[in-house]
């Protein structure tokens, strides 16, 4: 099926999606359901409808939108969440917004992690907004399957579910803390009504808009955080994503950012140098060997110092384990982003080349370095990490 020009037009601008950030095999299918639901067999005149019916726009999005999530995605984001909750006063109730929320397992994940941070119910809320209603109805229904359940993380949130025979439901407790509401990003006048967030996850969004939408995002949500408040962003979204509007919090598998400083912002993004600190004279050079790994590092390690923020720790520790295990991907993985928390993200963009190299599936590191090549200006090569993406998406390759 070749999609019309005006139909993909159509979701460019309106959605802000990049077609070549979606599962083309799953878009084609998505327009040949809701053709068969409009008993039309024509592509062109249904292209015609989409551009002209609002409702039947709506229902494309509902079956191309992508919707996969889980419960607690990147462990050290809550932690740093339930951080922030800990200082928030006490004068007004602590608000967060979730966008987009897809089914509804981050604002939940949101919601239970400050309930078992001893949280009152009555002190924060939780604002859930998707542009898909069936999303939304779903996630207001509040049951779950296992596939929602990856990670170690949740598993200390099991009492928050009760098992049936449907699945898993979502405690009341929790559902009354969350509020779900559809709009779209790229139409900010009901967003901005809502009000500004001290804290606001906005993952896996902008990986899927173009340029232009990113950017018309980027100045809505920069609106709706307030000063001194945190953006938890996917692991794949950087500075260049958010066009310099945001700047990392250097809080390493956070993916936390903050307002960027405009000072030192130059047409808006500008990423702070790294400087080596200067190595004290009275202090011998370090002498590389295997016999030198410590024996206690592990990936597991990595992954903590990671969860700690602790970058030096990581490269450090990456580096001496790839002299015993030169062919792990994940520690390349690592080490990259080490070096962008740093401000190196040319040497980021040449550890996330050897981890696909590695591991030619390893979907988070095509995305990220697809974002970081758009940062350098390499926007050829960024373009083909992205093809490569969306061909290793729709063959199922992790």
């Amino acid at each position: 099926m070749q999609i019309p020009k005006a139909l993909l037009q159509c979701l460019h601008d309106r959605l802000g999606l990049n077609p070549t950030s979606i599962n083309t095999q799953s878009l084609i299918n998505g327009i040949s359901q809701r053709m068969k639901a409009c008993r039309c067999d024509d592509i062109q005149r249904y292209a015609q409808i989409v551009q002209n019916d609002r409702h039947e726009f709506l229902h494309l999005v509902e079956v191309i939108v992508v919707t996969e999530t889980s419960f607690f995605r990147h462990p050290a984001a809550f932690q740093h969440l339930r951080q922030l909750a800990q200082q928030h006063g006490t004068d007004s109730p602590l608000r967060i917004l979730c966008l987009p929320s897809s089914t509804g397992e981050e604002p939940y994940s949101v919601a239970m992690c400050l309930l078992q941070a001893g949280l009152a119910p009555e002190t924060f809320s939780v604002d859930a907004v998707d542009v898909s209603s069936e999303a939304l109805m779903r996630a207001q229904a509040g049951l779950f399957q296992q596939y929602s359940f990856r990670g170690a993380m949740v598993q200390s949130y099991m009492h928050y579910f009760s098992v049936t025979a449907q699945g898993y439901r979502i405690a009341p407790e929790v559902q009354q803390c969350v509020r779900f509401h559809q709009a779209n990003i790229l139409n900010d006048s009901r967003l901005l009504a809502m009000g500004r967030y001290p804290i606001i996850f906005c993952r896996n969004l902008m990986i899927y808009l173009h340029a232009d939408a990113r950017l018309e995002a980027a100045k809505t949500l920069t609106r709706m955080l307030e000063e001194g408040g945190t953006l938890f962003s996917g692991n794949a979204e950087n500075s260049a994503v958010w066009h310099g509007y945001f700047q990392s919090q250097r809080i390493a598998m956070t993916f936390a950012m903050s307002h960027a400083d405009p000072l030192t912002s130059t047409h808006r993004f500008a990423i702070t140098p790294y400087q080596k600190p200067a190595r004290p004279a009275s202090v011998p050079p370090v002498t590389k060997s295997v016999a030198a790994v410590s024996p206690h590092y592990t990936l597991a390690s990595v992954q903590q110092a990671a969860n700690q923020g602790n970058t030096t720790a990581v490269i450090r520790q990456c580096e001496a384990l790839l002299q015993r295990q030169p062919h792990t991907s994940e520690l390349y993985f690592y080490l990259a982003l080490a070096h962008e928390s740093q401000g190196r993200a040319t040497e980021a963009v040449k550890k996330l080349r050897q981890a696909v190299y590695l591991q030619p599936h390893y979907q988070d590191a095509l995305q990220h370095l697809a974002l970081l090549l758009d940062a350098q200006g390499e926007l050829q090569a960024a373009q083909r990490v992205r093809q490569r993406l969306v061909t290793v998406r729709e063959h199922g390759s992790n």
